[in-house]
């Protein structure tokens, strides 16, 4: 028999000894929360999002992801699930591994062209270089982005996979626009967040490839040192590393550069062998004043 959300959530608890009060603090009340491990109301993604990354440290997040998949209902959305954790995980070698699978076992055009787009995305292919079918099937999830008000976690996630299938007048539209909506927002996800700033990385990323002027990287940094700065995740901070680390490349600031590439390293970001030399970046240079 199939296991609920909430059985799993209440289950992951008890293995890392919290109380309900401890598992929900500072995201849901007890009481909502005792409902949705109930399974009497149901748990939105986003406040589960919030739960598992508040708690990630004590709970076992895997298993629950784990349980999750193999409790999704058919086939088909078990693999949509596992193409969703592999792009989010960035583990390129499990797309692959999984777009062999439905080649192989399924004849479903969708889950083929959703295991593409996370892989392409990943790889921040460029639409030009895709097929005339995928090139279709991207076009269609970028016209479903313009019918979205109100973003949450899912939403936010699509964007940030079609980024680098947008152009960057489209990528820098839909970003200030999911933060103005964040900003109205009543409940304010600390993870929605972290998603967000991953998301404004690759867009400047994006803009580096394009050799894009000085002037298009000023917004998205300032934005992403705002938020790290108004905010106590933790996890922002090799995002905060990377933002400065493309500052100093666009500003030519070698010695920065330089130190940035030293931290990197300690901390694991970069490898160890790679150079510290600014002048080594493939994008060094061709930045326009």
């Amino acid at each position: 028999m199939n296991k609920t959300i909430g059985e799993i959530l209440k289950s992951i608890r008890k293995e890392a000894g919290l109380s309900q009060a401890e598992m929900c603090e500072g995201v849901l009340s007890i009481s909502a929360y005792s409902k949705a491990e109930r399974d009497i109301h149901q748990i939105d993604i986003d406040t589960l999002y919030e739960i598992l990354g508040r708690n990630s440290s004590i709970i076992d997040v895997k298993t629950f992801l784990y349980e999750l998949l193999y409790n999704t209902n058919g086939e088909e959305g078990q693999l949509h699930l596992k193409i969703n954790l592999a792009y989010l995980s960035k583990d390129l070698e499990a797309l692959n591994e999984l777009k062999n699978e439905i080649e192989n076992n399924f004849s479903d055009e969708q889950l083929l062209n959703a295991v593409n787009l996370a892989s392409f995305s990943l790889q921040q292919v460029d639409i030009d270089n895709v097929g005339n079918d995928m090139r279709s099937y991207i076009n269609k999830q970028i016209m479903t982005l313009r019918s979205i008000e109100m973003w949450n976690l899912s939403s936010l996630n699509q964007l940030k996979m079609l980024l680098p299938f947008l152009n960057i007048d489209e990528s820098n539209f839909y970003l200030m626009k999911v933060w103005k909506n964040y900003q109205k927002a009543q409940k304010r996800s600390l993870t929605f967040l972290e998603v967000y700033v991953e998301a404004l990385i690759i867009y400047c990323e994006i803009l580096l490839k394009h050799h894009s002027p000085k002037a298009y990287f000023e917004q998205p940094l300032k934005l992403i040192d705002d938020i790290i700065m108004k905010t106590d995740i933790g996890s922002l901070f090799g995002f905060g590393i990377k933002a400065k680390k493309i500052n100093a490349l666009i500003n030519q600031d070698s010695e920065t550069y330089k130190k940035i590439s030293q931290v990197e390293k300690l901390i694991g970001l970069i490898p160890a062998d790679e150079s510290e030399k600014i002048e080594d970046n493939p994008y060094f240079g061709y930045i326009k004043e």
